[in-house]
């Protein structure tokens, strides 16, 4: 690269401080500016705050407006919220300052599935300003679209896609423990969760219907169970504490059926310390494609258990391929795979 790729990071929490770590070891990127809301973290430097060695001199901002503005970038980093909804704004606002923008709002990988108006707007915007938006991570981003879209290239036809993932909940931070109710008597759980207040993995609808546009599909019908898992032990979490006899699980099955028929169908448990002995279950991605040829494909090891670290490599590596790409939401099979940064 002939220079430098200028970052701002929205957003410190535990991913965007995994980004601004991962960015500091990068030879072809730099964060310029860091923006977080939280009054504890503004004002100081971005070096103390995610934990870097030194300081960097960047005082971390709230004034998100006046960053995109004043400081010269070329991409923005959003790691703050799940709905597309809670960062179009500031999403709005990057792209009009002429900045890509990547994020890992779930519900951004493919935002027409529920904001149709909101997501032509982004799009337009951001073709009217030359930059890309895309929406990406581990899941969604990699793990259940990107992987298993990328697979039917081998295939001559594709009956069905069932991916079962179990991701180990142990190291993410207080915004996901508690968006999933983790630590709460089942009761609690089956309350809020009937409430709306606490929903889990939000996108998988989403995830369906971008599979679906990718093999050409068509329309696609969905549905969706959530069942909260009671845990027989203590288990340790970096967010908080599970005790014997509360939530340490939840466990989303979602379907998508064409023309009455299911042709998906993904569970994702997310655990706290999944292991064999109580829960049946070890923290990985097993993905079956049923067609001609048929392919299963199970992804172990410890990238299982580091979703915030491999979130964060996806979206630093994924950098260079948007700012390259067509102005206007993209979607990440559109992007080709996008090799480890130096």
């Amino acid at each position: 690269m002939a220079k430098k790729i200028k970052v701002i990071q929205c957003g410190v929490g535990t991913l965007g401080s995994e980004i601004v770590s991962l960015i500091s070891e990068k030879r072809d990127l730099e964060v310029v500016a860091a923006v977080d809301v939280h009054d504890e973290v503004v004002g100081k430097d971005l070096g103390e705050v995610v934990g870097l060695t030194g300081k960097t001199g960047i005082k971390i901002s709230n004034k998100a407006t006046e960053a995109f503005k004043k400081v010269k970038a070329d991409v923005v980093v959003i790691t703050t919220l799940s709905n597309f909804e809670d960062i179009f704004d500031i999403a709005k606002e990057a792209l009009q300052a002429g900045k890509n923008v990547i994020t890992s709002c779930e519900e951004a990988c493919f935002p027409w599935t529920k904001h149709a108006d909101m997501a032509n707007e982004i799009d337009k915007l951001a073709k009217s300003k030359g930059v890309s938006f895309l929406g990406t991570g581990i899941n969604p981003g990699f793990m259940l679209d990107f992987m298993p879209i990328t697979l039917t290239t081998l295939m001559e036809k594709v009956d069905k896609i069932n991916i079962r993932r179990v991701v180990d909940m142990a190291a993410f931070g207080p915004a996901f423990y508690n968006a999933f109710g983790l630590g709460k008597s089942l009761e609690s759980f089956n309350k809020e969760l009937g409430e709306g207040k606490i929903g889990g993995f939000n996108a998988f609808q989403q995830i369906m219907e971008m599979i679906a546009r990718a093999l050409d599909w068509g329309k696609i019908d969905y549905s969706e169970e959530k069942v909260g898992m009671v845990s027989k032990s203590k288990r340790e979490a970096k967010a908080g504490v599970v005790e014997p006899g509360t939530v340490h699980g939840v466990k989303q099955i979602a379907h998508g059926y064409k023309q009455g028929k299911e042709v998906m169908n993904f569970e994702v448990n997310f655990v706290v310390g999944p292991n064999p002995a109580e829960d049946g279950m070890e923290a990985g991605n097993f993905t079956t494609m049923e067609g001609k040829p048929s392919i299963v494909l199970a992804c172990t090891g410890e990238q299982a258990r580091q979703g915030t670290v491999v979130s964060a490599a996806h979206i630093v590596n994924s950098i260079p391929a948007l700012i390259a790409a067509q102005p206007g939401i993209r979607l990440v099979y559109e992007l080709p795979a996008t090799p480890c940064l130096l």
